[in-house]
């Protein structure tokens, strides 16, 4: 089933159209917690929203995001995400933006789904080579006789920096023959290496990546910003 996110509204459109009936408008936030459920580990969000100083009866609102998050717009920020979806449902159920869904952009947006690694990159393609001997001569194949043949990859637009990070993560995986390192890679990439300098930039962000710790979310819902690669 298809679906535009332009049938959806955002959370900032609901707050604005909230802020201009209640220009009192008071939103409290509770720390986000990491709990587990299903074998799975989840931040959830808890706010409260008053219509003013003496409302009586503010609304309420809980909202979980899965952690890690499961694609690029939650990895990272899944606190901040789970507060903003909580604030969109609580002004969804306020009667704000919910002329087609209580759903917001965000919920849905977030909810798309990824590329697994494997996806994420066009391989390269390889130039089948036929092997010699030093003198020239055919090597053949022990079991067919025919000709042998290596695929030969081109270097890659992988960056040093990124070569130096793949190699950087992979001595914390204890991968510190090259043997090892290029098969862990060839398990990522779906395609067997014998240097770093094949690869794409696409191929070592997605080692990267699959190698980097999840990113854990302070008390505050606060997290460090990461270099990109």
């Amino acid at each position: 089933m298809s679906f535009s996110l332009g049938d959806y509204v955002t959370v900032n459109d609901r707050l604005k159209a909230a802020l201009a009936k209640y220009p009192d408008l008071i939103v409290r936030e509770d720390a986000p917690r990491i709990i587990e459920a299903g074998g799975k580990l989840f931040v959830e969000a808890r706010m409260e929203v008053y219509r003013d100083a003496n409302d009586l009866v503010p609304m309420i609102g809980h909202a979980w995001e899965e952690f890690p998050g499961t694609t690029p717009y939650t990895r990272g920020s899944e606190a901040a995400n789970a507060m903003t979806s909580c604030l969109g449902r609580i002004l969804g159920y306020m009667g704000f933006g919910i002329t087609k869904s209580i759903a917001t952009r965000e919920d849905v947006q977030h909810r798309e789904p990824t590329q697994s690694p494997r996806q994420a990159f066009r391989q390269q393609i390889p130039t089948v080579t036929p092997t010699t001997y030093p003198d020239g001569d055919p090597v053949p194949d022990p079991f067919t006789g025919e000709q042998q043949t290596t695929n030969v990859y081109p270097p890659g637009d992988v960056t040093k920096g990124q070569m130096g990070k793949i190699r950087a993560l992979g001595r914390e995986r204890q991968l510190l023959a090259n043997k090892a390192l290029y098969a862990a890679i060839t398990g990522i990439i779906g395609r067997p290496i014998s240097a770093l300098d094949v690869l794409s930039k696409r191929e070592a962000s997605a080692i990267i990546e699959a190698w980097l710790p999840p990113v854990i979310p302070d008390p505050a819902g606060e997290v460090a910003d990461e270099e990109p690669f």
